[in-house]
């Protein structure tokens, strides 16, 4: 038996194993021939050749007249077309989109080959798949304005598709997508990279990494429902692509940043004259309550990276046509430091109040509830103060909010610490064209992302250096792919990825396993070792204060995914199939409170 044909018949028997065909990434073109007359014109060939990369793809017009290309990559192409009495046909600049479905009917002009009639502008070409979205391109990527660099922010110029209408959408640990398609879900949206599933699972809504803005080639939102490829989930579809190498070199520098500086002042700062208050609360970047003249918060927001991309050349040895292998490699870097907008503060007594001075806090006597006698200037004496309460009513910080009314409400503390947040990418592409008729691609994307959270993550405690946390988030995609013609109309595509992030804590507070609180746990995992959470409400404390440090987190998911998909194409039929077969886990602990609360 013919190896091609021993080939093409082992994948058709994988590809009947499933009813799932692979994510599909790339376009299709089909058409007919005519003459002037509209007669069909049969053996004409058409020639597909890439602008960007040289690929050539050529193929004949059957009995009917008729073409059809497919597992095209998305780009810029030139298409020929040339039969024997007729002038060449020449179509310049073919715009080709992701998921791609469009028919380029052909009229041929009378006349010899070596005459050419060229197409330079062309009605827009009409989709024939019933798939209903919008592409959107690099251009729009590139140029659009977006307040964080990040391209889900372009999703809501699709018609059917909100946001929570957020200005600034989160990197990192909070990149949570917060979409939703023809109403369905947030959850419920497929969201693909090269046609890898770039979704946390466990949780459905946060994406594995955030593809650069420059390393996007163009993205297409399916909100209709979408066909049998895609799979998962049925409210929407995200399919981006990346950038690619070319016959050319090519690179950029670029540096995008925000500072508190350059921000305009508000309206009531205006109104009165001044950028904020003059008074204490200035100096603490804070306001008193009710005031509007809010000081600008700091914000000291840089992203910067590079891009280059380009032909694999080694002179004298390797690819000096510039036709067989490309590449393109980024690196973005973020240094965001941001202090929060608004203030809550929490009322909290004084230092010399919480360890039993009242007589230098001017409070009124205090008796010893055993004698019933004032204490001796009116001090509580050392011995009767628990050492492990002093510690811990230590780490509740003095106020630093003067109350303009002690009588209706007392001293505060409010944060004043900014956060902090530091991500760095790094995405390398290899395409490789063994032949005209074999094409590997693979990339991989490593994505980090490292946050410092005051409160403690996901605990939220009111005062620094408490629960501090320091939480590091890497994001890992590797996509390996392998496309073959067997012919002009049996095309194969065979791909390996795969995907996966962590999430790590450590603590940097100071209410650890120091702390000799007494502590009975019914439950075996406390496994960072903590002491119990404790709540204190009362003695001068109007609003509940929290002592504590949440469990911390150790979260890893991993998602392998072998697929297929075959396409054959007789006559004016066309039959895909294919497999898609994911191995997904997620070990997550459950970070609840084992170490108990009082």
């Amino acid at each position: 038996m013919n190896k091609n044909l021993l080939c093409i018949a082992i994948l058709i028997l994988l590809g009947f194993t499933s009813t799932i065909a692979a994510q599909d990434i790339t376009a299709r073109i089909d058409g007919q021939i005519t003459d002037p007359a509209g007669a069909v014109v049969t053996m004409a060939t058409i020639t597909l050749t890439n602008t960007k990369t040289g690929e050539v793809r050529t193929m004949q017009s059957d009995d009917n007249g008729s073409y059809t290309f497919t597992q095209i990559q998305p780009g810029t192409y030139d298409m020929s077309v040339r039969a024997q009495g007729f002038k060449e046909y020449l179509s310049k600049a073919l715009e080709i989109s992701v998921n791609d479905r469009k028919t380029i009917n052909v009229p041929l002009e009378t006349g010899v080959v070596t005459e050419s009639v060229i197409v330079t502008a062309e009605a827009p070409l009409i989709q024939t798949s019933a798939t209903v979205g919008d592409v959107v391109e690099n251009r729009r990527v590139v140029e659009l304005p977006l307040n964080n660099r990040n391209f889900m922010q372009l999703l809501t110029l699709v018609p059917g598709v909100t946001g929570s209408g957020t200005s600034e959408i989160g990197i990192g640990l909070t990149n949570v997508v917060d979409f939703s398609v023809n109403g369905t879900r947030r959850n419920s949206i497929n969201f693909l990279v090269d046609g890898v599933s770039n979704t946390d699972v466990g949780s459905g809504i946060t994406l594995l990494s955030i593809p650069t803005v420059d390393s996007i080639q163009e993205f297409r939102v399916i909100t209709s429902i979408p066909t049998a490829e895609f799979g998962k989930s049925g409210g929407g579809v995200v399919n981006l692509i990346t950038r690619g190498g070319g016959q050319e070199f090519h690179g950029g520098v670029y540096h995008f940043l925000r500072n508190d500086k350059l921000n305009a002042n508000s309206f009531f700062n205006n109104a009165n004259g001044t950028f904020g208050p003059n008074d204490q609360q200035v100096r603490l970047g804070l306001a008193v309550a009710g005031d509007e003249r809010t000081p600008r918060p700091k914000l000291r927001y840089n992203n910067f990276g590079y891009l280059i991309n380009g032909p694999v050349v080694i002179p004298g040895l390797y690819n000096t046509n510039r036709e067989k292998t490309f590449f393109l490699f980024s690196q973005e870097f973020r240094r965001i430091i941001r202090a929060p907008s608004t203030v809550s503060p929490v009322a909290v007594p004084s230092l010399l109040e919480r360890t039993g001075n009242f007589s230098e806090a001017g409070n009124a006597p205090i008796f010893d509830p055993v004698t019933g006698l004032q204490f001796p200037n009116n001090t509580i004496p050392e011995n009767r103060i628990n050492p492990t309460a002093r510690a811990l009513l230590a780490l509740i910080p003095d106020p630093n909010v003067p109350s303009t009314n002690t009588a209706r409400a007392p001293n505060r503390f409010a944060v004043t610490s900014p956060n902090i947040q530091n991500t760095r990418q790094e995405t390398i592409r290899i395409d490789h064209n063994f032949t005209a008729t074999h094409r590997l691609t693979g990339r991989y994307t490593r994505d980090l992302s490292e946050t410092t959270e005051l409160g403690g993550l996901f605990f939220n405690n009111p005062f620094p250096n408490v629960a501090t946390t320091d939480t590091t988030v890497p994001g890992d995609v590797l996509a390996i792919s392998l496309t073959s013609s067997f012919g002009p109309r049996i095309v194969n595509e065979f791909s390996f990825t795969f995907s996966g992030n962590k999430i790590t804590t450590d603590l940097l507070g100071q209410y650890n396993s120091d702390f000799a609180v007494p502590n009975v746990e019914l439950f075996p995992e406390n496994n960072s070792g903590l002491p119990p959470v404790i709540d204190i409400t009362g003695v001068g404390i109007s609003t509940a204060a929290t002592i504590g440090s949440g469990q911390l987190f150790d979260v890893k998911y991993r998602n392998w995914n072998p697929k297929n998909n075959l396409t054959m194409i007789f006559g004016q039929h066309t039959f895909k199939t294919g497999f898609d077969i994911s191995w997904e886990s997620k070990d997550e602990n459950a970070a609840s409170l084992t170490q108990g609360r009082y």
